[in-house]
């Protein structure tokens, strides 16, 4: 079980008019998401931390 998952329910009930998106990067099958032997590859993680950055930026500029 992921520490991400349940804190949403906390913060919806802290917030409730609040909107969440959850994203993250995995390896596909290879990561052994939330499972003992989880991992992850930096590279993969650099990328999705750009890429959400990069969207962030877009959208933020969209809003003007």
């Amino acid at each position: 079980s992921g520490g991400s998952i349940p804190l949403l329910g906390t913060l919806q009930q802290v917030v409730p008019s609040a909107e969440f998106v959850v994203w993250g990067a995995q390896e596909g099958e290879h990561s052994g998401a939330h499972g003992p032997d989880e991992s992850q590859d930096l590279a993969e993680l650099e990328r999705m931390i750009l890429a959400e950055a990069r969207f962030l930026e877009l959208l933020g500029g969209r809003a003007s």
